[in-house]
């Protein structure tokens, strides 16, 4: 199926909108058609490229991936050795980590010369970015206790949000990934002892930031002080929000020096709690965790990640949550040799950094077969993968695979909320639809546009419905 936003369909719907306000009761099919006539396959479409980083560990380039023609596209540009990257409307932001310090800002059309560079402290050692708007973006800081606030524009510090209290006896709490989702941010707090190896110290958590205050947001008001969410596993090495449960699925490692004390949790993102363990690294067959993303999802229980065995070989696998069960899709038995996995459309793309012949791989994911012959070729050994998407009007975000846009600029009751409760699944999928979909095309934004436009009359709709009803409820307990 192909989507059916167009110009003729928007003005089809501007006057349907207007149409149906003026009869009571609609207000389930404008909720449901009028914001949601977008379908995930052609939503899917919006990426046509991968941004890879490469590293020798000595060096860092970059490289760019054409997905339709898997020709890759060398940078001249040179990078710190050990980066990783995000992409936020039209912008790629490498982040140069331990001892490289810096936010570099590309261009998405202009590879060669980067817009800024800013650093954010010597010896901050930077693990994530997450544009909030074009004035603010939060950074994750491995090595201090505060996640920084900065103008992603200019690069000038703005604030500080202070995460000390989350932190071990080391006084770090290795603040590392973040995922936005439903106007929340989330933060992976590894918590690892730094005087024990980095061995997991007890406990892991995902503290959670109101973007809007630059807030922590209390988990668990019961309890006395400001709560992170628990979580049952530790040492948290990605995240990702997943649509078709509504949850967050956290991919966990335990000791770096172990293979079977790590798995796979899901977290809910409205109550706040994690929902325990869900697969184990035992049932994995290894430890959880690449050097950027663990593992990449099809579908609500059907994913890809990489693993690395007992005698540190890696090896990427199909997973099914529901039937906990693991089928191995490539095992060169050469050693630790996979990086980054990424499942774009009907491919999965897989970072190799064999040394004879390293390059990025490309499987079929309805068959779990290879389609390329040999690694494409993208310079030095590919570390990370960033897709980069065609329509940029609207910032992504990690979190919906990977992209997870702003929420209205203004609160407004949802009535989707009002019907069936922020909790519920449908619910859940309205969101998605909403930030996964339509936000991601010109003509589907301008359908939200529409949406919040007529929102306050929808809402006199359904209060005077209610209002009805309380009535006729009211005369009939009287009659009876």
């Amino acid at each position: 199926m192909k989507a059916v936003c167009n110009p003729q369909t928007i003005s089809a719907f501007e006057g349907f909108f207007i149409e149906k306000t003026k009869s009571k009761f609609k207000y389930f099919v404008l909720v449901f058609l009028g914001l949601f006539v977008c379908n995930i396959p052609a939503a899917r479409c919006s990426v046509d490229e991968i941004f890879i980083i490469t590293s020798d560990y000595e060096t860092g380039g970059y490289a760019s991936l054409n997905i339709s023609s898997q020709q890759a596209q060398h940078e001249s540009g040179t990078i710190y050795s050990d980066a990783v990257a995000r992409f936020f409307e039209d912008k790629i932001y490498v982040i140069e980590r331990w001892h490289g310090d810096n936010i570099t800002v590309f261009q998405k059309d202009n590879l060669h010369n980067p817009i800024i560079q800013f650093s954010v402290g010597s010896g901050s050692n930077p693990h994530d970015f997450l544009l909030i708007n074009n004035s603010k973006a939060y950074i994750t800081l491995y090595e201090e206790s505060f996640l920084v606030i900065v103008n992603p524009s200019t690069g000038k510090t703005t604030g500080k949000i202070d995460l000390s209290g989350f932190a071990d006896n080391d006084g770090i709490p290795e603040m590392d990934i973040m995922l936005y989702h439903d106007n929340k941010v989330f933060v992976s707090l590894q918590g690892l002892d730094r005087n024990s190896l980095f061995q997991p110290s007890g406990l892991s958590r995902i503290v959670v930031i109101d973007p809007e205050k630059d807030t922590v947001i209390d988990a668990d008001p019961e309890r006395a002080g400001i709560q992170a969410i628990e979580l049952k596993l530790t040492n948290p090495l990605d995240m990702k929000f997943v649509p078709e449960a509504g949850k967050i699925l956290v991919a966990e490692a335990g000791s770096f020096f172990s293979a079977s004390d790590g798995g796979f949790e899901f977290v809910n993102p409205s109550t706040l709690q994690a929902e325990g363990i869900i697969m184990t690294e035992s049932e994995m067959g290894g430890q959880i965790g690449g050097a950027f993303r663990s593992f990449s999802m099809v579908s609500r229980d059907e994913g890809y990640a990489i693993v690395t065995t007992g005698d540190w070989q890696t090896q990427v696998v199909r997973f099914n949550l529901a039937t906990r069960s693991v089928f191995p899709v490539h095992a060169p038995g050469t050693g630790f040799v996979h990086a980054d996995i990424l499942a774009l459309e009907d491919m999965l793309f897989v970072c190799d950094r064999n040394m004879q012949n390293p390059g990025i791989r490309v499987f079929d994911t309805n068959t779990d077969t290879e389609i390329t012959m040999a690694p494409i070729d993208v310079g030095l050994p590919p570390y990370c993968m960033v897709p980069v998407e065609k329509s940029l009007s609207a910032p992504s975000r990690p979190g919906d695979n990977d992209t997870d846009p702003v929420p209205p600029p203004e609160p407004v009751e949802c009535p989707v909320e009002f019907l069936f409760g922020q909790d519920h699944k449908i619910t859940s999928w309205c969101r998605f639809l909403r930030d996964s979909v339509l936000s991601r095309s010109e003509e589907g934004r301008k359908i939200i546009e529409l949406y919040y436009k007529y929102l306050p009359e929808f809402l006199a709709e359904m209060n005077e419905g209610m209002e009805l009803l309380s009535i006729c409820f009211s005369s009939e307990k009287k009659k009876n």
